[in-house]
């Protein structure tokens, strides 16, 4: 029972390991990618739905989906008023499917263990900002 519990430990301390090498992967990428491309941010949500249809809820990062500076690739952004969105400049869709290629790299669990369920994941130059995400 001892070689068992000595060979969980060490597992749980290469998980951890593991996941801080992802996480701060991902940080210096993203944020590069904000560099690179010359916006302010970009976001995605991620959750599990309340409700399935009778099917499972599974949890998903909607990575397939992002916003750029708040707007997705067909300038919908439901968090600003009319003048706003008229004064917006939508960034081009080259720039959204950029985003989604950085985000494709990585695995669902990733995002779930980097930033928890019920999120709204926003990238800066210089930050990673989670808030929680209310959904249906």
């Amino acid at each position: 029972m001892e070689d068992y519990k000595r060979a969980w430990s060490e597992a749980r301390e290469k998980m951890a390991e593991a996941r801080a090498l992802v996480k701060n992967v991902f940080a210096a990428g993203a944020q590069q990618l904000v560099k690179d491309l010359e916006v302010e941010s970009f976001s995605w949500t991620q959750y599990t739905p309340y409700f399935n249809d009778g099917d499972v809820c599974e949890f998903g990062a909607h990575i397939d989906y992002p916003h750029i500076e708040g707007f997705n690739e067909y300038g919908e952004n439901f968090k600003v008023d009319e003048e706003e969105w008229e004064a917006a400049k939508i960034a081009p869709k080259e720039k959204y499917q950029l985003v989604r290629d950085f985000l494709r790299q990585f695995e669902e669990d990733d995002y779930l263990f980097m930033f928890g369920d019920h999120a709204e994941v926003t990238v800066t130059a210089t930050n990673i900002e989670v808030e929680d995400y209310e959904h249906d």
